[in-house]
């Protein structure tokens, strides 16, 4: 297998996961979904092959994270938590 283009370092990674927890909390959230391929490639370097795939993530303030990619009619791949911070 193939190993993922890393866009920054993984102290960068962390520190950007941080920031969207602490804020999330601070307003008294749970989590957050995100939908902007642009907001998924800054928080945790997600490189798209396009904006024709439909793309979620979720992050929450206790630490979980998915990310979900679909074909505009079904689920075509769900990474886990696990899966992106390793």
């Amino acid at each position: 297998m193939s190993q993922p283009t890393l866009y920054f370092n993984r102290e960068e990674f962390a520190q950007r996961q941080a920031r969207v927890r602490t804020a999330l909390s601070e307003k008294g959230l749970e989590g957050m979904l995100l939908f902007k391929i642009e907001d998924m490639h800054w928080l945790c370097g997600l490189d798209a092959q396009g904006f024709v795939v439909f793309h979620a993530m979720y992050i929450g303030v206790n630490g979980e994270q998915s990310i979900v990619l679909g074909d505009g009619v079904q689920v075509v791949a769900h990474v886990p938590h696990e899966l992106i911070v390793n």
